[in-house]
């Protein structure tokens, strides 16, 4: 059963595929360099798995670095999706007040339930709850901003805040209870960890699998050489259609419209 624990890396080596075939690092270039450091850093823990201190701090070095650059992936999202309000002067301070309110969250937990684990273990738990902390409240932020003013963002927006909202808030639960219980449940932990991240990356190889909006083309429908009804040069339809070819042409452009509207709401 030693291979599940390797999943994360194929599915994170395809979707590291996905990204660079897509040139994706033009448009979210630092979630693009999260997806390639976890590759990276999943071959150096595979190369460090049978020393277990070189591997103890293998896995804690590229976790830390990961977590960080998860982080910055959904600033890099909250940054596109808050750049619809320009007139807004508090947008400036949603990354900064979610990070200062994420470290706060994290250190008055570590005060009123003091980690069941040594000194050394206790302050990378308390660091990892706190990333988890402001990926759940960035993540929560952004869904309740867009909902509320009525802010736009892609599929590939979305995708990227759901897997890390998702991932996030899984593993602030599983290293709040590892922190409350020690060493005891660190199996168990590291399996919720590899379940919950198989999930976030299926939510982003889905996102970046599908086409963007933008890509999505109309069908060409043969018309003939009839004027489009909304066109100020054609001709008047009175003077060059019957009454049935002037219908025909209203029905044709709202099934139009109602096709764009489709394409947008997807």
């Amino acid at each position: 059963m030693r291979f599940v624990w390797y999943i994360p890396s194929f599915l994170q080596a395809f979707l590291l595929w996905i990204l660079a075939r897509g040139r994706t690092f033009r448009t979210f270039p630092l979630f693009f360099a999260y997806t390639v450091f976890g590759v990276l850093a999943g071959a150096a823990r595979f190369a460090a798995l049978n020393r277990r201190v070189a591997y103890f701090w293998t896995y804690w070095g590229t976790d830390a670095i990961y977590i960080i650059l998860g982080t910055l992936s959904l600033f890099e999202v909250s940054r596109i999706v808050l750049g619809n309000l320009t007139r807004a002067w508090w947008k400036h301070l949603f990354f900064p007040a979610i990070v200062a309110a994420s470290i706060l969250l994290s250190i008055s937990r570590f005060q009123a339930v003091p980690p069941k684990l040594e000194t050394r273990f206790a302050w990378i738990i308390t660091g990892e709850i706190a990333v988890r902390f402001a990926q759940v409240l960035m993540f929560a932020g952004l869904v309740t901003l867009v909902f509320i003013v009525r802010l736009w963002w892609g599929r590939r927006e979305r995708g990227i805040a759901a897997g890390f909202g998702v991932y996030g808030t899984v593993m602030l639960w599983a290293t709040a209870q590892l922190s409350d219980s020690g060493r005891a449940i660190i199996w168990r932990w590291s399996a919720i960890s590899i379940g919950a991240y198989c999930l976030a990356l299926l939510i982003w190889i889905w996102s970046f699998r599908a086409k963007r909006e933008s890509e999505i083309t109309m069908p060409r429908i043969d018309r003939g050489d009839r004027p489009f009804p909304l066109d100020p040069g054609a001709p008047s339809p009175g003077k060059h259609s019957g009454a049935g070819e002037v219908e025909n042409e209203i029905h044709f452009q709202k099934d139009q419209i109602c096709s764009l509207r489709r394409v947008g709401a997807n």
